[in-house]
């Protein structure tokens, strides 16, 4: 088993990133099971087993961040939301978006620009992104619903 995060620390490291379809297609997919499951992302949690299938490990609410760039604007506030809170979860698939498609990591309280990302799948992750969290997507459904709109669903053997 291994999981994006390390995908994407071997890629990083050689220099390459991951094509842009590939990056496409399993944000894609790491959406669906987050919608599917109400589930928070990171790089480290989205999992592929031996058979290509892919899994979310459980994210701990209360654990040390240990990547700093999932963290939405607002959870460094004094009043801060929860990170399982809907549009905190948003702005962490976001950051998943970003790194798949980039191939870096997103900074800490970092403001994206359009000029970072590019075509339909880009506009969707830059909206997850939205420092004002009024202008994200208002659950993981919404954004994979946009998702789905731009990068159709691969069959089942395809994925």
């Amino acid at each position: 088993m291994t999981n994006v995060y390390e995908i994407l620390e071997r890629a990083r490291a050689s220099g390459q990133r991951l094509s842009e379809k590939e990056a496409a297609v399993l944000f894609a997919a790491a959406i669906r099971l987050a919608a599917n499951q109400g589930a928070t992302v990171r790089g480290r949690l989205v999992e592929l087993d031996d058979n290509g299938g892919l899994h979310l490990a459980p994210f701990d609410d209360e654990a040390p961040e240990e990547e700093p760039g999932y963290l939405a604007p607002e959870l460094l506030a004094a009043d801060a939301p929860r990170k399982s809170e809907p549009r905190v979860q948003v702005y962490a698939a976001g950051a998943l978006g970003y790194e798949l498609l980039t191939g870096k990591r997103l900074a800490e309280n970092a403001r994206v620009t359009p000029a970072e990302l590019s075509g339909p799948l880009g506009d969707i992750v830059l909206v997850a992104l939205a420092a004002d969290r009024r202008e994200r997507f208002g659950d993981l459904t919404q954004l994979y619903d946009a998702v789905e709109g731009v990068q159709k669903r691969l069959p089942v053997e395809q994925e």
